[in-house]
């Protein structure tokens, strides 16, 4: 089950790690707490995939929620490239082309 650690600061950058498994068990969980998130205009969402061992089509789903509501907010998204399985699945998707990916090392 994937767990998100959700930054707390009023800063520009709001970063949420993501660990674990991100499929249909732990979704609704991890899109809760990206929910709860008070994005303004001009901030960034960051979601950290360094830490997930697992993500499926519904963890992708979650990923593209975040983005419309970062968008929606007026912030921009990005996420930190995770472990190679993880980014397998964005590129299967043909998502990792449409996302800003930062990198994780």
């Amino acid at each position: 089950m994937a767990t998100a650690a959700a930054s707390k600061q009023r800063t520009a950058v709001r970063m949420v790690q993501l660990r674990g498994d991100l499929d249909a068990a732990a979704a609704t969980s991890a899109f809760t707490r990206l929910l709860q998130l008070d994005l303004r205009p001009g901030q960034r969402l960051i979601l950290d995939l360094r830490e997930l061992t697992f993500m499926d089509s519904t963890g992708v789903r979650v990923l593209l929620k975040a983005m419309e509501q970062a968008h929606r907010a007026g912030a921009a998204f990005s996420i930190v490239a995770g472990p190679p399985p993880v980014m397998r699945v964005l590129d299967l998707v043909g998502l990792r082309d449409q996302l800003d990916v930062l990198d994780g090392a």
